[in-house]
């Protein structure tokens, strides 16, 4: 139908042209000749467009073509819709991305905000860890002075104090307030016993030894009920000081000194653990009572051990050790009845210390 509408149109613009030549008046032969032009040139062109349109199999074609065309106008509007909703989706997940990543870099932020955070914690914390080390650092120093301290005293005890440094009076719960010699106010130890001479006599009955005697500043004995009521009242370490009449000088130390009362005759009951360079001389007598020249309270069946060693102790059958004695100022007992340390050379009871002391004070630990 478009080939055949073509070639009406065609026709009519021949007509037309030729009345429009005779109209202006073009009849000479030379205006005939371009009409005979035209119409060769026009008419070949309608006989084959009509020949055209009278064959049915190229119509067909051309028919066959146009609905393929249309199909491929429908595929490709089916297409440019599924791009359509492909791009949509495509901005969909973009737009979800975005979200997401945005969510994302919220979440960097808070962490990187967190870990400022901690950062400045960890600082605070750094820079408390460096005070605290510092305070660390002078606590170490005054400790190490203070154990310096503490040695020095040690050793001062250890160099023995040949002269007591005062007295002072001494309050237990209950009982009436006394007085005692103390040496190092500092380290506490109050003297108990005391020979520095033979001044004063050590062989003594029960009722002396139980009240005490002697001088505070010179050759003393604090008294067993005394010594009882302090081991009693907390518990107390005990040291013991020795000389020789060559100038040796050793102590022997123990940790627990209990006394026991007048009903047990002031049993030993304990002296604790031993340490010291005189040897032990004492552990051997704990549980044994003590013996007065008057009271015999020792083991021995066939005499007072009191009464032939010179001296109140807590003897067993008879003694290790015994610094209430005789006292020999050459330091020599031919009699074995001096102030002895059985320790302090081989068990030779012929020597007779020239200084013995004892002192205790409360339970403490000593480094």
């Amino acid at each position: 139908m478009k080939i055949l509408f073509t070639s009406v149109i065609l026709y009519i613009l021949f007509q037309w042209s030729t009345a429009t030549l005779i109209a202006i008046g073009l009849q000479n032969e030379e205006s005939y000749q371009w009409e005979m032009n035209c119409f060769r040139i026009v008419k070949p062109m309608i006989n084959y467009l009509t020949k055209v349109e009278d064959n049915e199999e190229l119509r067909k074609k051309i028919i066959n073509l146009e609905k393929r065309v249309e199909r491929y106008e429908v595929q490709f509007k089916d297409q440019e819709n599924q791009l359509k909703t492909k791009d949509t989706l495509l901005n969909e997940k973009s737009a979800e991305f975005q979200q997401q990543l945005k969510a994302k870099d919220d979440i960097l932020l808070a962490k990187e905000e967190k870990f400022e955070a901690q950062k400045t914690l960890l600082d605070a914390k750094e820079e408390q860890i460096m005070s605290l080390s510092a305070q660390v650092t002078k606590y170490t120093v005054i400790i190490e002075d203070k154990d310096l301290e503490l040695k020095k005293c040690k050793q001062q005890e250890e160099i023995f104090p040949f002269s007591v440094d005062g007295i002072r009076r001494l309050q237990i719960a209950g009982q009436a307030s006394f007085e005692v010699p103390y040496v190092s106010p500092l380290s506490g130890w109050t003297v108990i016993q005391r020979r520095i001479d033979g001044e004063v006599s050590f062989n003594r009955d029960w009722i002396d030894y139980k009240n005490g005697f002697g001088d505070m500043q010179g050759n003393f004995f604090i008294g067993l009920e005394k010594l009882h009521l302090l081991t009693l009242s907390q518990p107390h370490e005990l040291y013991i000081q020795l000389r020789d009449v060559t100038g040796n000088t050793k102590y022997a130390r123990y940790d627990n000194l209990i006394v026991a009362g007048e009903k047990d005759n002031y049993m030993l009951q304990s002296i604790g653990k031993y340490t010291g360079t005189a040897g032990d001389s004492l552990t051997d007598h704990v549980g044994h009572m003590f013996t007065t020249k008057d009271k015999d309270n020792d083991v021995c069946t066939d005499s007072n051990c009191a009464a032939e060693e010179a001296g109140g102790w807590w003897y067993e059958d008879c003694a290790y050790s015994r610094l209430n004695g005789k006292y020999d100022k050459d330091g020599i007992s031919s009699n074995h009845n001096g102030i002895a340390w059985g320790s302090w050379s081989e068990w030779n009871y012929t020597i007779s210390l020239t200084f013995a002391q004892m002192m205790i004070r409360p339970s403490q630990k000593v480094n």
